[in-house]
């Protein structure tokens, strides 16, 4: 259900992480429901408990600051093996540079990423 609610509310943060867009946004109360009790739960789990909601809180908390990686790594909510994935990355960037490999793409060449 986590991907209707948040879809049929045209939820705009979730929209955009799917690359959408709506004109209008509905509310809870736009739902037209047999079970009130029911659909709480599965808006609650939606905007608290899925898999999408953990991703984006998450996201909030890196953009607001609120947390460093250290805290997020402590936490729990970032893996360690990513955080060992990602110094590793780091490491290669600096031995072999900051070059992307696209092919011979149009509009894809080699490019130097930014640091």
């Amino acid at each position: 259900y986590d991907d209707w609610i948040l879809y049929n509310l045209h939820y705009k943060p979730y929209l955009l992480s799917k690359g959408e867009s709506r004109v209008f946004e509905y509310s809870v109360d736009d739902i037209k429901r047999m079970d009130d009790d029911n659909f709480e739960f599965h808006y609650n789990h939606a905007m608290k408990g899925s898999d999408w909601s953990h991703q984006y809180l998450l996201l909030q908390d890196l953009q607001n600051r609120s947390l460093s990686p250290i805290d997020l790594i402590n936490s729990g909510r970032i893996p360690l093996q990513m955080a060992t994935a990602l110094k590793a990355y780091n490491q290669m960037s600096r031995l072999f540079g900051h070059k992307t490999e696209r092919g011979e793409h149009e509009n894809h060449e080699n490019n130097e990423m930014s640091s």
